[in-house]
């Protein structure tokens, strides 16, 4: 009882639904002994996951409903789907969920998120997401600026845009663009952690902000970014990356254009190695 009013009390603290997900998870793990866990809600997409399950794909291994209240086991794979709301979990080895422990949880979890859904907006910030929104980056891109001419201190800037995004609203329609989202937002907030700030630039366009970091740290940054995928119904969605350096004389406006530009271009470059791929295994034969 202990281990759950601490779960609780931290879970209470969550600024977004992601958060409070999140939460959900570390607590079934510490509880259970588990490896890794997700959360899903229709098991088409996996909204949260830590852990050895951090890129698992409910698709891929053949998942789908199951009977409330019963948990269920895949080799190692944990599965219960709860009672009260239409939230299922996975765990990773351990001792497997007890029912009256995940429950607790889960009708904590949404009672928070159904409070948070009622919050009134907050100026300069994105809805959906929690992240600060486009007009809120500016402002503090230019803040950068100034300082980094100042200070002589690094200053870069990375443009972000997900591939693939498109096909899922096309397929599954738009709340479940929402719920990627939201995760794709969590992730990158998770990953920019303690070096810079993540921003909705608007779509399924972010931005970060990273002042006083280095090229190569910020050169890392993006490689985890870009090796970040998130599968959707048997979509994959990625990123493409743009990153731009601060040098003297650059405005604000200069540095978002340089890293939008070289964004447009890995963007390009990999839809042309999509294309020869698909060339390579392509077994028809033209006509004579």
């Amino acid at each position: 009882m202990t281990l759950l009013k601490s779960i609780i009390g931290v879970m209470r603290h969550s600024r977004d639904h992601v958060q409070v997900y999140e939460c959900l998870l570390y607590g079934l793990c510490l509880h259970s002994g588990a490896r890794g866990a997700f959360l899903t809600f229709d098991f088409r997409y996996v909204d949260m996951a830590i852990g050895s399950l951090r890129d698992f794909d409910p698709v891929e291994q053949g998942l789908n409903g199951m009977e409330p209240g019963k948990v269920i086991r895949k080799d190692s794979l944990y599965l219960y789907s709860s009672r009260l709301a239409e939230w299922s979990v996975g765990l990773d080895g351990g001792d497997g969920p007890d029912p009256a422990f995940v429950e607790s949880l889960i009708s904590t979890a949404t009672s928070l998120c159904s409070v948070m859904s009622l919050r009134p907006d907050r100026v300069k910030r994105d809805r959906l997401t929690g992240l600060p929104d486009r007009e809120a980056m500016f402002m503090d891109l230019r803040k950068a600026v100034s300082g980094a001419e100042k200070n002589s201190i690094p200053l870069h800037f990375l443009y972000i845009d997900l591939n693939n995004f498109k096909s899922v609203n096309d397929t599954f329609g738009h709340a479940m663009g929402d719920r990627v989202l939201s995760r794709v937002a969590h992730d990158l907030d998770r990953m920019s952690s303690g070096y810079g700030r993540v921003y909705r630039a608007g779509g399924d366009e972010f931005c970060v902000v990273l002042a006083g970091v280095e090229f190569q740290k910020a050169y890392r940054i993006v490689e985890r970014i870009e090796g970040c995928k998130w599968h959707v119904g048997g979509i994959t969605v990625t990123c493409s990356v743009g990153m731009s350096g601060w040098s003297d004389g650059m405005k604000a406006e200069d540095v978002i254009e340089a890293a939008d530009r070289r964004m447009y271009e890995v963007k390009q470059s990999q839809k042309q190695l999509d294309l020869r791929m698909m060339g390579t295994h392509n077994t028809d034969h033209p006509l004579r």
